[in-house]
């Protein structure tokens, strides 16, 4: 798991835990067990659970529901729609999040929180801490 990626990772989840108080078709596909789609296999079992098992405690203990999605290329589709496709197929919780994670693309990964937080936070603020993370990340 590179730096890039697990930096926004962690930035994703520090943005949605301070506000609790073609590709992508997930119409198709059975959410994942855990909090983690790899369709292609790209994370090794160790990987795998060092992002995984955070995440299922995080959903179980406070209900905030993040996904990390890897695929292998999004065929042109906007990431905010790819991940959009995720989160209302998936998502079970109010306060919720895709980490959609494209490897070897330049703009990867795209953090699309949904749901409750985005009816209480600002746009802006959100687009700006997201923006801020991934600069911090690289």
């Amino acid at each position: 798991m590179s730096r890039r990626f697990s930096t926004v990772l962690l930035a994703a989840l520090l943005l949605i835990g301070t506000h609790a108080g073609g590709a992508g078709e997930s119409e198709h596909v059975k959410r994942p067990p855990r909090q983690v789609f790899d369709p292609a296999g790209l994370l090794d079992p160790q990987a795998m659970s060092e992002i995984a098992d955070p995440l299922v405690r995080i959903f179980e203990d406070e209900g905030i529901d993040v996904t990390v999605v890897v695929l292998t290329e999004i065929s042109g589709t906007p990431p905010g729609q790819v991940a959009g496709r995720f989160a209302s197929e998936w998502c079970e919780s109010p306060l919720h999040a895709v980490v959609l994670h494209v490897p070897g693309h330049a703009e990867s990964p795209w953090i699309v929180p949904g749901g409750r937080m985005l009816e209480t936070i600002r746009p802006e603020v959100v687009r700006d801490a997201v923006a801020a993370a991934r600069r911090n990340a690289c």
